[in-house]
């Protein structure tokens, strides 16, 4: 009997942002750490530079520290690290999935007066409502729930 029931139709615009949290290990010269990705737009190319990404500072998963996490500013990464994990080319260590999942932004960084972005994640692990404060290259992950 074939399936009658009717999914609705979701493109790529429609579906919600998404984030992940990347142990990255292994990269010589740079100590173990933890990769924040936070998905700017919706798309589909996996290599749009399309993840504002912060390091921790030190080696813990951010959002753990009632204090905050302390993270490095890093360059927008490609989209196709919301899916890859595993060795990365050039000798720059590996990456593995530690969270991941949906993304909402309260306050979006794309808006040139948004000086701290508020953001809302529904993952494993990071659930709730954080944002990004400080400037030049000191900045914390905050939870404000």
């Amino acid at each position: 009997m074939p399936d009658t029931h009717q999914q609705p139709h979701t493109s790529a615009a429609d579906s919600p942002l998404r984030f992940v949290v990347l142990h990255h290990t292994g990269w010589p010269g740079r100590p173990d750490h933890y990769d924040l990705m936070l998905e700017k737009s919706a798309g589909s190319d996996p290599n749009e530079a399309a993840l504002l990404t912060w390091a921790t500072v030190a080696d813990r998963f951010p959002g753990d520290h009632a204090a905050g996490s302390e993270l490095l500013e890093m360059p927008d990464h490609r989209r196709a690290y919301l899916n890859d994990e595993g060795v990365i080319s050039g000798g720059r260590g590996c990456v593995k999935r530690i969270d991941e999942g949906s993304l909402h932004w309260l306050k979006d960084p794309a808006d040139n007066n948004v000086h701290e972005p508020q953001f809302m994640l529904m993952g494993r692990r990071l659930r709730g409502n954080f944002r990004i404060e400080g400037s030049g290259c000191r900045f914390f992950l905050k939870c404000m729930n």
